[in-house]
């Protein structure tokens, strides 16, 4: 698709198992970025009794770190195959929310808004000479920015890159297609202004990403295409 100059969409998770080794280097190769092996998602309670918290994450960082799980706060767990960071809030963060943050230019282009919560899956690239439309923002303290920086990690990274030439590739960063989004909404013209019954404003509403960012988004990007299309 790419020798074909089509357009690409490609989403959280395309590196990363199940997918194997030899396809995800070349895949990125092809789409000229590096996979850091690093991918992490928001838990309201780190908690593990909590009924839907992953325990197997407790495992994995008593075998690393030779201490018991301690962690009953929101935060942020992010890990690779064999390691694990927690940055807890209060200690490693002081707003455990991850935003999505878009430069005003690109708000302008797509019709996103400039922040909006994000608590899903997300992995972490080097976006190499690609253009970066949005980046992930961790409101780290100086506590978790010292144990990122121990990974050679920061608190601000690439969610959505596009291809520097073709300007036809895009890779999402986050697990965006991920939204509960009710069946009803789409029979509705302008059912994105119930603003307050599907969603609001507020700095932490994850309701807002579909509606305010991924949707418009995604028509900005089909919309570019279809018009370049038609200019030929």
């Amino acid at each position: 698709m790419k020798d074909r100059n089509k357009l690409i969409i490609m989403e959280y998770n395309s590196f990363d198992y199940p997918t194997a080794q030899f396809e995800s280097v070349r895949t990125q190769e092809k789409l000229g970025l590096t996979f850091s092996g690093w991918t992490g998602r928001y838990f309201s309670t780190l908690d593990t009794t909590s009924h839907d918290f992953p325990i197997w994450m407790t495992a994995m960082y008593r075998k690393q770190f030779k201490t018991p799980w301690i962690f009953t706060k929101p935060g942020i767990v992010i890990l690779t195959e064999k390691e694990i960071l927690v940055l807890e809030e209060g200690t490693h963060l002081k707003n455990a929310m991850p935003h999505i943050i878009t430069d005003s230019t690109y708000c302008i282009k797509y019709g996103v808004t400039g922040s909006v919560a994000f608590d899903k899956w997300f992995d972490i690239i080097d976006p190499l000479e690609n253009n970066i439309i949005s980046r992930f923002k961790i409101e780290t303290t100086a506590l978790g920015d010292t144990l990122l920086a121990s990974k050679n990690l920061l608190n601000r990274f690439p969610a959505v890159i596009q291809d520097p030439s073709s300007e036809r590739i895009y890779y999402f960063s986050g697990d965006f297609a991920n939204s509960r989004i009710p069946v009803w909404a789409s029979r509705f013209m302008g059912v994105d202004k119930l603003k307050g019954i599907l969603y609001s404003e507020k700095q932490n509403d994850t309701r807002s990403f579909f509606w305010l960012y991924y949707r418009p988004l995604i028509n900005g990007i089909f919309t570019d295409y279809y018009n370049s299309l038609n200019t030929k």
